[in-house]
């Protein structure tokens, strides 16, 4: 009696976990999201398949391309992760990552300081990440976090 209704509500709530959880991981993919706020094809490298040496990410052939542990941190972002600390800076330094790269799409080269790819991706960093489902608050905080803004005008929106 006790015992076994004891047991269904436990069954029952760790079913619900389980399918939040999933819900929830399966709320967003990288790729697909990226893709929509950048407007161009937006690639995630797996983990070993990423052969571009030094680099972290690129603007190839019409295609925004992101080394592996850049698409994890935006994707934990996406997931509703909110770090702090040095796990911020490097969400951050992801999302920039990824916004320099949409400013390479949109024309932007590495240029003078001020005018190129890194300070125009810090410009449309916040956009980019409130298009993505990003809430203000956090976007704004990862936006701040970004190595770039004391080189870049503050002209971000």
């Amino acid at each position: 009696g006790f015992l076994a209704v004891r047991f269904w509500i436990g069954v029952l709530a760790v079913g619900v976990a389980l399918g939040t959880a999933s819900a929830a991981q399966a709320r967003y993919t990288v790729e697909p999201t990226l893709t929509r706020v950048a407007g161009v094809e937006t690639r995630c490298y797996e983990p070993g398949t990423w052969d571009r040496g030094g680099e972290y990410g690129g603007w190839y052939d019409g295609v925004i391309s992101l080394a592996p542990w850049a698409c994890r941190w935006i994707g934990r972002t996406l997931d509703g992760d909110r770090p702090g600390g040095w796990r911020r800076t490097l969400t951050a330094k992801s999302w920039h990552l990824f916004a320099h790269e949409v400013a390479h799409s949109q024309g932007y080269d590495h240029g003078e300081a001020t005018v190129g790819a890194a300070c125009q991706g810090w410009r449309i960093m916040r956009p980019l990440m409130r298009a993505a489902g990003v809430s203000r608050g956090y976007a704004r905080a990862l936006w701040i976090s970004s190595a770039h803004r004391a080189s870049c005008p503050s002209s971000a929106p």
